[in-house]
């Protein structure tokens, strides 16, 4: 099996589903939401509980959720409005209950390692709570009560890894590989379950938008306004869409808290300079925000020929987002978005061999589009949504005196009801369209494909077990009807424990285009050469899990299995010397294999210091001939130490990774053939940040770091004069600082 070159940087991680709906809102145990914020001071654990009740009726409010607030920490009511929470580290705690069609209550309350009781009344209101907002406040609230093993990436996560797109922000984490496919652009593809990009769905927002964003662009999309990344694998990804196979990928803009802003500057090492900016504005009945993000990075020569083997670039990301609250059950969201990329230099260079200009000249890429969501709450437990969006991708690279253009438009609309059944069971229905439109200026005539899709999920509440059953039908313009069964049980006999399994279906269509056909040139230019005679992919995959998840510890293990049939590859079948192009086509590649197992663990030993760790073990192979795929590797591990010295305004933390040696493939003459092992390899990071003031949620504040990166100045340069396709880290040993302020 072959593939375009691709640089592989294995990652990894466990993580939750997007988009969270009325069904998902209601728990009648109490849950622990992990450990992904700040840890609190060790003391003996509390235990709080109590009741939420409508203000005025006194009427008990069933299924609220209650969280304590930067903890944490939380958990839903059950039918009689009562809730607890247990093994709370000793403090001081602002305490947060919501629910559906109803307003908001804050309490503060002091705990000292002794149990206390808090109940609530709650107001009817207005819809703009959290539990009907997947960019709610909480980072998690139960998208861990969902059908995959899920977590969450949050935005203390995103900067103490100084990340500044999302492919950065999913470093590190258990299950996730970042292959990082193109030296001249810089992108990369999110692996889940050890299946290409291009299985792993990316939704803004709970929306899907531009095709292949999975295996291509996510290094565009910048992290300012992002609240959190959510990541559901396997066959938690069936609601999303069929094809879907590795699992989905959510990015959750912020939620507008108060009127405020922040601005970010940043300077380090192979001329790396970036600024954000963001403002947001908090009315009676509307919330708006948006933010900018440029950055900008030199050219860099890794193997000192004189030539640049890695290019300039500008990325700009502009974002706006307008909530207006209608009525107290009906509100409107409003948003855009724009991402550009420009390259100069760099792997071009390399084409005519010279540093000033080459074969290939100014290729950029420009993605925008607007996305609208209508929400009504149709009633105490009901919930109906409308969304659209639009979305445009253009990439144009100049050759051969000409530019070469490719446009491709996404059209999407649904239409979701959800709402809770007497019996404790919970249903949604989804309609959806979609429709893709390709349009280059070297093909006569544009080629399109739409597909309409229905999606049923009933979920069955059974004292500590929940039954899932997923079916989703869809009619493709090209392939007929299709339907895709799943199903899924948790076992919930503590609220610390929860032991899952799962088992799903997929279909995938063959995708209008291959981004990296043009933009993403070596030595000479990629033609993709179109296959009409494409199947579509089917998948099946079956997981499962167990999480232990206490106030100061948690752990996690995972098992996965996926067979993947007809698998689309890209295959070299030519190379013409006359116009410097090295051809692909793609075809059908029979079945392939992936099983693995995912292990996590995360511990505060003392306060205010929290160590993680994670550890993926996969066997990926052709399942006829049993050959190793290529540029998996087959273990793989990270690891965070982060301390946080409160009362000084002070954290820091180190993180890693290690990969282990994957099979490769080297070019020889018009083929791709196997290639050498590559080599087990560590990269380290550490972060030093200081704040002064406020902080980002409160007042006028700042904030100070300093970051090293690969500290152990780990590149592929010999690699290149052997003709592999790049694996590991192009760039070595490289420092950033920044000022950020906030008010």
């Amino acid at each position: 099996m072959t593939r375009i070159a691709c640089d592989r940087v294995p990652v990894l991680a466990f993580i939750p589903a997007p988009f969270t709906t009325a069904q998902q809102l209601v728990e009648t145990e109490a849950f622990l939401l992990g450990l992904i914020a700040e840890p609190a001071g060790m003391a003996r654990a509390g235990r709080l509980t109590g009741r939420v009740f409508e203000a005025g009726t006194g009427n008990p409010v069933p299924w609220a959720n209650v969280v304590l607030e930067g903890s944490g920490l939380g958990a839903a009511a059950d039918s009689a409005g009562r809730y607890a929470v247990t093994d709370i580290p000793a403090g001081e705690y602002e305490v947060t209950a919501s629910a559906v069609g109803y307003g908001t209550e804050t309490s503060r309350v002091s705990l000292r390692g002794q149990p206390a009781v808090l109940d609530f009344r709650l107001r009817p209101a207005r819809i703009d709570v959290a539990p009907i907002d997947a960019r709610a406040e909480a980072p998690v609230r139960n998208l861990g009560d969902r059908v995959a093993p899920t977590r969450v990436v949050t935005r203390r996560d995103i900067e103490e890894r100084g990340a500044d797109n999302i492919q950065d922000a999913l470093r590190a984490e258990p299950g996730v590989t970042i292959a990082a496919c193109c030296p001249v652009s810089g992108s990369g593809e999110i692996q889940l379950q050890g299946l290409d990009g291009k299985y792993t769905t990316v939704l803004l927002d709970g929306m899907p938008g531009l095709a292949d964003l999975g295996s291509y662009g996510l290094a565009h999309v910048p992290v300012t306004g992002v609240e959190r990344v959510e990541i559901a694998t396997g066959a938690g990804g069936l609601t999303y869409g069929g094809e879907a196979f590795g699992g989905v990928v959510n990015v959750v803009p912020s939620a507008v808290r108060r009127t405020g802003g922040m601005g970010q500057l940043e300077a380090g090492s192979f001329g790396n300079q970036r600024v954000q900016a963001g403002v947001d504005a908090k009315l009676d009945r509307l919330d708006a925000s948006a933010t900018l993000s440029r950055r900008q990075t030199g050219a860099s020569d890794i193997d000192g020929d004189g030539v640049s083997d890695f290019p300039a670039s500008t990325q700009t990301g502009v974002s706006a987002r307008l909530l207006a609250r209608l009525h107290e059950r009906l509100d409107l969201t409003l948003s855009g978005y724009s991402w550009t990329d420009e390259r100069r230099g760099g792997a071009m260079d390399r084409v005519a061999g010279r540093s000033d200009t080459g074969l290939l000249e100014n290729p950029n890429i420009a993605s925008w589009g607007p996305m609208a969501v209508l929400r009504w709450q149709a009633g105490a437990a009901s919930l109906l949504t409308g969304r659209g969006s639009w979305s445009g991708y253009r990439q144009r690279v100049f050759t051969q005196e000409r530019w070469l253009d490719a446009f491709e438009e996404v059209g999407y609309g649904d239409l979701q009801y959800a709402g809770q059944l007497p019996f404790n069971q919970r249903l949604s229905v989804t309609l959806s369209g979609r429709h893709e439109r390709l349009t280059e200026n070297t093909s006569p005539q544009a080629r399109t494909q739409s597909r309409l899709g229905l999606v049923a999920e009933d979920e069955l509440s059974l004292g500590p077990v929940t039954v899932i059953g997923t079916g989703r039908l869809e009619r493709f313009s090209r392939f007929g009807t299709r339907f895709m069964p799943g199903a899924a049980v948790m076992y919930a006999p503590t609220t610390h424990v929860r032991l899952r399994g799962s088992y799903g279906t997929g279909f995938r269509a063959p995708s209008l285009y291959s981004k990296l056909a043009q933009f993403c040139a070596g030595r000479e230019l990629v033609e993709l050469i179109q296959n009409p005679d494409l199947a579509p992919e089917r998948s099946r995959n079956a997981q499962l899990s167990a999480e232990l998840s206490r106030a100061d510890y948690s752990f996690s293990v995972g098992l996965f299995h996926n067979r993947l049939f007809d698998m689309v590859t890209d295959s070299m079948v030519g190379l013409d010397t006359a116009r410097n192009v090295r051809q692909y086509r793609q075809f059908n590649r029979g079945e392939v294999m992936t099983r693995g197992v995912n292990l996590g663990a995360a511990f505060r030993p003392l306060p205010g210091l929290l160590l993680r760790a994670g550890y993926s073990l996969l066997d990926a192979q052709d399942a006829e001939t049993g050959r190793a795929l290529p540029y998996r590797s087959r273990h793989a591990a990270s690891w965070t130490a982060g301390y946080n010295l409160a009362r000084l305004g002070l954290s820091a933390s180190l993180s890693g990774e290690f990969v282990g040696g994957m099979p490769t493939q080297r070019r020889h003459g018009e083929h791709l053939v196997e290639g050498p092992m590559s080599p087990n390899h560590a990269l380290w990071h550490a972060r030093l940040a200081k704040r002064w003031g406020g902080g980002p949620d409160a007042g006028v504040g700042y904030e100070a770091f300093v970051s090293a990166n690969n500290l152990t100045d780990f590149v592929q340069d010999e690699w290149i004069a052997q003709e592999v396709p790049l694996w590991g880290p192009t760039r070595g040993r490289w420092f950033l600082a920044g000022l950020k302020l906030s008010f």
